[in-house]
Parts: structure tokens; sequence; C-alpha cells
């Protein structure tokens, strides 16, 4: 199986699935049967390993970081934030378009 860059980490989530529940039939056919059930083999290459990793520190990070919350909600309250419209939509911008190049 040759994963695509396009939806890596949805790739790699499925086939691991797939080998997951493509080991448990096995160890169950084995223990129901004393025929010989020939194994499949699993390679990912390093690059789908660097993904996998890469995609497990993402999940780990939390969504909210409540000390930067609190600091910006201080800095408002005290009339100090400064909010700069053009880099706000600059990064608006920049999501929209990763996420269309990842997801399509």
């Amino acid at each position: 199986m040759k994963i695509i860059e396009d939806r890596a980490f949805i790739s790699i989530d499925a086939y691991a699935g797939n080998v997951d529940e493509s080991k448990k039939l096995n160890t169950t056919n084995k223990n129901e049967t004393k025929s010989a059930v020939k194994e499949d083999k699993v390679e990912l290459s390093s690059t789908a390993k660097k993904i996998r990793e890469s995609k497990n520190i993402i999940d780990s990070i939390p969504e909210i970081r409540d000390q930067k919350i609190a600091q910006i909600k201080t800095q408002i309250e005290n009339g100090t934030y400064l909010f700069k419209e053009e880099k706000m939509a600059s990064n608006m911008l920049k999501e929209s378009l990763i996420n269309d190049l990842l997801w399509k």
C-alpha cells in the first residue's frame, strides 16, 4: 500500500486499524482451528512512521492555551491589547489554503 501525501493521516489511521483487525481475526482463527494460517506482513515506510509520530505529538498539544487566553483577557480589560487586522486576515487565509490543500 502506498500512502499518498494527501490525507496521509487518514490513510495511516485506517491502515493501522485494518492491521489491528486482521491480527485479531488471525488470532481468533488460530485458536479455533489448528490449520496453518499464513500471516500478512506489514511494513510502514519511514515517512509514514514520521507522519504518525508527528500526528501523535500534535494530538498531545491542547487546543486551548489557558495561559495565553488569560494574558489576552487581561490586556483587553486594561485597554492595552493591540489587534492587528492584517495579521489576523493573513493567518485566516493561510489556514484556509492549507486546509484546502490537505483535505481535497
